[in-house]
């Protein structure tokens, strides 16, 4: 019974509203709530809601498909923190099975977008004509360049607290190597993570894009945009992890000793100001992030029109 405490279940229950929240089209039952859910997506990644019936029907079946992707990766990584929180020795140390749901929870939407994206283009009915750009989109023309950036410094930022930790914790403090197990297993999942993101990244632009509209072929833009944000949010989640881990590991590993100025007090207030300042930088950074409206990026990368005024056969891009 006392592994069942182990469990963060209040963590479970809020990363089971997050995964929930971030697909509101696929949830929804009624035809009212999904165009409701459709309204509200498309004012966020700044487009006019599909008219005509054929057109809405294919962009409404690719967000549901990649909707529902989502939430079932995302549950399947929130099942996966529970069985760990059971199974897997230290997970629940100095707190981190709280980190590890969302961190996991995390790791399932992102697959679950990769796999939408990778699986969901579709063919157009032969008597519709296909759209075409006349130049090939990058990586740059759909990921901020702020969340790529902070991503590959998070990890990198990763690996020097990891190996910095063990280094001092090994040679000043002789602690075991093996308390610092899960620091090093989240940062080698960090670097992991960015390399992979980045090989699917180009896999996903590389894919051919069938749209029978310029307001269609900008959704298939938004929808690979937010893709990819989904997916470069899993180096940047695991980097800053791989950052703030090692530090709470070496805080709760030091006895506290008379002198105060001794070498194991000085490494544990040092530990947390690292900790302190990482978390200060990411609040700032998200912040900025959020401000500068990344779920428009790609619309100000790839359709850099005066709003309102481009038009898209059957609509206007906004």
């Amino acid at each position: 019974m006392s592994d069942f405490w182990n469990v963060p279940w209040a963590f479970v229950a809020v990363a089971v509203a997050i995964v929930i929240s971030a697909a509101p089209f696929g949830f929804a039952r009624s035809t009212t709530a999904r165009r409701k859910a459709l309204d509200r997506l498309a004012k966020s990644v700044n487009l006019a809601v599909p008219t005509a019936r054929d057109e809405d029907e294919r962009i409404g079946a690719r967000l549901a498909t990649r909707e529902r992707c989502i939430a079932i990766g995302g549950g399947l990584g929130i099942v996966a923190a529970i069985l760990a929180s059971f199974f897997v020795p230290g997970f629940g140390d100095y707190g981190f099975a709280s980190m590890g749901v969302f961190i996991l929870a995390l790791v399932g939407v992102a697959a679950g977008a990769a796999v939408s994206a990778l699986s969901t283009t579709r063919d157009l009915p032969s008597d519709v004509p296909r759209i075409a750009r006349l130049t090939t989109p990058t990586v740059r023309d759909y990921l901020p360049r702020l969340e790529s950036v902070s991503a590959t410094v998070a990890v990198a930022l990763a690996v020097v607290a990891t190996v910095a930790a063990i280094v001092t914790a090994t040679t000043t403090m002789d602690a075991n190597i093996g308390a610092f197990a899960l620091p090093i297993v989240i940062t080698v999942l960090a670097v992991a993570s960015l390399v992979g993101v980045a090989l699917v990244s180009r896999r996903i632009v590389e894919r051919g894009q069938r749209a029978g509209s310029t307001l269609e072929l900008a959704w298939d833009d938004a929808i690979r945009s937010t893709a990819l944000r989904d997916l470069i949010g899993v180096p940047l989640i695991l980097g800053f992890a791989g950052v703030l881990v090692p530090m709470v590991v070496l805080i709760e590993d030091v006895p506290l000793r008379q002198p105060y100025t001794s070498a194991d007090n000085i490494v544990a207030i040092v530990a947390m100001g690292v900790v302190g300042l990482v978390v200060l930088i990411g609040l700032v950074v998200a912040i900025v992030s959020v401000a500068s409206r990344p779920q428009q990026y790609y619309r100000r990368r790839l359709w850099p029109l005066p709003e309102r005024t481009a038009t898209a056969g059957t609509g206007s891009v906004r």
